[in-house]
């Protein structure tokens, strides 16, 4: 992890490969030279049609794609890509992401793990209780538990003190359906000084999640 992070810059960025976007299955998309920057305490709205790029963007960032070109500076110091994912988590995935291990941890043994890990002062419950992550949900398998997959997943990006969290590419409905959810945790990443990536298809999705935001347009 980078001691300090505020600033983010991508010149001349391109990425691409498998994308993983859950229910809407396995699939390839590239982004091709576009440059941005992400300052912390702000959400980022990535605003293209399916194919643009935008789901290339997110796994892009959290190391889940094939390959990625371009430059990349953290306050204002030149990095590689690794500086980036180590410091990035993948909304909707867990410590496995696209793995599936013979006993996967449960959510709680997760966030347990990266308290210890990070020593966070805060407890692994305040973090289940900050991002909504009920009772009944957070001793199952991340992959049993359907809507609230995302806002557990966060809570685990959480405790293991990442600062960028890049959602999947959402469409209309995605966001509609889980808008409520994403408002609330997106405001708490936000007030603490994260990076939030949400690549979907229209900036109105955007504004549904959040006032305080950024809209950059893939073409």
């Amino acid at each position: 992890m980078v001691a300090v992070l505020e600033k983010i810059v991508l010149k001349n960025f391109s990425v691409g490969g498998t994308c993983d976007l859950f229910h809407h299955g396995v699939t390839q998309d590239c982004l091709h030279n576009y440059s941005f920057e992400f300052q912390v305490g702000n959400l980022y709205g990535v605003v293209g049609e399916f194919g643009n790029g935008g789901a290339a963007l997110s796994c892009g960032l959290t190391g889940n794609t094939d390959f990625y070109e371009g430059r990349i500076y953290i306050d204002d110091k030149e990095e590689t890509i690794s500086n980036i994912i180590k410091n990035s988590w993948y909304v909707g995935y867990d410590l496995y992401g696209s793995h599936n291990p013979f006993r996967r941890k449960t959510i709680k043994e997760q966030i347990e793990a990266g308290v210890r890990a990070t020593h966070c002062e805060l407890s692994a419950k305040t973090i289940q209780d900050m991002f909504y992550v009920s009772e009944e949900r957070v001793g199952r398998n991340i992959k049993k538990i359907s809507g609230e997959r995302w806002k557990a997943s966060i809570a685990i990006g959480y405790a293991y003190g990442k600062k960028i969290f890049c959602y999947p590419w959402m469409n209309s409905r995605d966001v509609e359906h889980l808008k409520e959810q994403m408002a609330k945790n997106i405001k708490i990443l936000i007030d603490n000084k994260c990076v939030v990536v949400l690549p979907t298809t229209k900036e109105e999705n955007v504004m549904k999640t959040s006032t305080r935001y950024n809209i950059m347009y893939l073409n």
